[in-house]
């Protein structure tokens, strides 16, 4: 699997269209396509004056090989986060930040209640 990066496109327009400019940008070969997916769409919009999508595309292509210059990726899959021992009396979650919120409501999908504990002023 390959992966075109910063893709800028000014207008909206369809995936389709998208895929089309980045096979033209690329000097990629439509017969070479097997399946692509986005894998990133988000808004640059650090200048005024040059207010653009940016794209980043996945293509599984038939001759690898031929395209260098592309960057090569893997599949990466969220792993699915699987708890066995229900017979927990009490978890103990230390901070309130992204990773800790997750992990309490990864427990709390799992039946575990967590306690969770932050550091600052109890108002």
């Amino acid at each position: 699997m390959l992966r075109i990066n910063n893709i800028k496109i000014r207008q909206d327009i369809s995936d389709s269209e998208i895929l089309k400019i980045a096979l033209k940008q690329n000097h990629i070969n439509k017969d070479d396509l097997i399946s692509w997916q986005i894998a990133k769409k988000s808004i640059d919009a650090r200048k005024k004056e040059d207010v653009h999508y940016s794209y980043s595309i996945n293509l599984e292509l038939k001759n690898e090989h031929k395209y260098k210059k592309l960057e090569k990726v893997t599949k990466i899959e969220m792993p699915s986060i699987i708890i066995k021992n229900n017979n927990l009396t009490q978890t103990v979650i230390i901070g309130a930040g992204p990773a800790g919120l997750f992990s309490a409501l990864t427990l709390i999908e799992n039946g575990i209640k967590p306690i969770i504990i932050e550091q600052g002023r109890f108002c």
